[in-house]
């Protein structure tokens, strides 16, 4: 009995054409490169999908030779990547002639056996001559985890992550709204800083005379004498009677002595009798409220008199109150 073998030529049609550019490379560079000595390799041999792998070729001139040989580029792939290439130029270890290097990484994206095409060059002594191929080399894809793993510590399925903080913060507002805040910030400072207008309430005008007579009257209505209190009363006195002179002369100023007064009210239209009298009676009060001065009920009230008096006599005329 025969057996009918069926060949399935969808699977063996891939290692085919690889069998064929394999054997098409080598000719092509063996043909190119007959006089010349050459090699290509790759290291490692055997890689995971992704990993890295160094590709070196060479190609020894012999003495005497006049070829200027230039690289070209790689041939890249959705396959195959290449990083740069790093040529380098080196005596042969017999002291005869040069050796030409070149070396390239290679990263290969499918798995199984890949072919990677040699290094082409061209002779840059003769333009338009023809490229040259350096032999190709085989490079073995294995995938990450094998298939046959059955003891893969494999994490489970997990659904999509969740964005960090950063990337949900709407930055453009935030940077507007600082904005903002500081403006206004700026403009509450600005506004405090600004000097503010000075408004001078208008105060009605008062007669000196009239605001004399008037707290001497209150203080009367008190009776600090009848009750002891001279020196209470002597300082009220002393402060009706000094409010008025600085209102009603020119060269009197708050704060000045009896002294001081004495002299001023000499300047003054004041007549040399009465302003003895008001330098007595201040210099009295003074004695009693300092000094602790003996003083009568009956003094007080002629020293209320003798104030009233006065106020009266320098009170100026009705028709110039407002002046």
């Amino acid at each position: 009995m025969s057996r009918v073998v069926r060949v399935h030529w969808p699977r063996l049609l891939p290692f085919a054409l690889e069998f064929a550019a394999l054997a098409i490379a080598l000719v092509v560079g063996a043909a190119g490169a007959a006089d010349l000595s050459v090699g290509s390799s790759v290291t490692p041999a055997y890689v995971h999908i992704g990993e890295t792998a160094n590709l070196s070729a060479f190609v020894e001139l012999p003495p005497g030779a006049l070829m200027q040989p230039k690289w070209l580029p790689p041939d890249s792939s959705a396959v195959l990547t290449w990083g740069p290439l790093r040529p380098s130029r080196h005596p042969t270890r017999s002291g005869h002639g040069d050796t030409l290097f070149i070396e390239a990484s290679v990263q290969a994206f499918q798995l199984g056996n890949i072919v990677i095409p040699g290094m082409a060059f061209i002779d840059a002594a003769k333009p338009g001559s023809p490229p040259m191929r350096l032999p190709a080399v085989r490079l073995t894809v294995l995938p990450v985890i094998p298939a046959s793993d059955s003891a893969a510590d494999l994490k489970p399925v997990r659904g999509p992550l969740k964005a960090p903080w950063w990337e949900l913060v709407p930055w453009g507002w935030v940077i507007a709204i600082g904005l903002l805040a500081g403006a206004l910030a700026w403009w509450v400072m600005w506004l405090r800083r600004r000097p503010l207008a000075t408004v001078t309430a208008l105060v009605p005008f008062r007669d000196p005379g009239e605001v004399a007579l008037t707290r001497l009257a209150e203080l009367r209505a008190r009776g600090l004498p009848e009750a002891g209190q001279f020196g209470t009363h002597a300082f009220e006195l002393t402060g009706i009677l000094r409010r008025f002179l600085e209102a009603t002369t020119v060269q009197l100023r708050p704060g000045f002595t009896t002294s001081h007064l004495s002299r001023r009210l000499e300047e003054e239209s004041v007549p040399a009798g009465e302003a003895m009298v008001l330098v007595s009676l201040l210099r009295v009060w003074d004695r009693v409220k300092f000094a602790r001065a003996p003083f009568t009920p009956d003094e007080a009230r002629k020293s209320e008199d003798a104030v009233e008096q006065f106020v009266r006599r320098r009170r100026p005329p009705a028709g110039k109150e407002s002046a």
